[in-house]
């Protein structure tokens, strides 16, 4: 007799639910159960980055949208992706608020325990909001002694 652990088992079907919604079926509802339970186990996960800061700072994320290229966000702009969480994403964007203040931040981590996940960028750091707590909290940026980061 051949015995499966529980984490087999688990395997297998995250497996045919992954697989089975690769190539839909024509006439399969899109609230069916194996369809809300894909959901579950792989939710959409929407990020906004807003620049609140008072002048234009350079970012560069590493998501496709992007094409992982520098660019401008003026003051007021924001960008957002959207992608689907399948096992441990780590999105991160890099912030050049201004010499002082710039370095690395994860947009998007499963310790997060966001399916929207909002950042603000301010004059003085780079901001998450916990949605548990009702309010922005400032986030450590890693990596701050980049050198030779090319800004103009």
């Amino acid at each position: 007799m051949i015995t499966m652990h529980n984490n087999n088992i688990k395997f297998m079907v995250v497996l045919y639910l992954f697989v089975s919604f690769q190539s839909p079926c024509l006439g399969e509802p899109a609230n069916s159960f194996p369809q809300r339970m894909f959901n579950l186990l792989f939710p959409m996960v929407t990020v906004e980055l807003r620049n609140n800061a008072s002048h234009h700072v350079h970012v560069k994320c590493g998501v496709e949208k992007f094409k992982e290229e520098m660019m401008i966000l003026n003051a007021g702009d924001a960008i957002s992706w959207e992608f689907r969480e399948i096992l441990f994403p780590l999105k991160w964007c890099y912030v050049h608020i201004d010499n002082d203040n710039q370095g690395v931040f994860w947009a998007s981590h499963v310790r997060l325990k966001c399916t929207h996940c909002y950042w603000s960028i301010k004059d003085d750091g780079v901001y998450f909001y916990r949605q548990n707590l009702k309010k922005w909290i400032n986030q450590r940026l890693f990596l701050e002694s980049i050198q030779n980061v090319e800004v103009e």
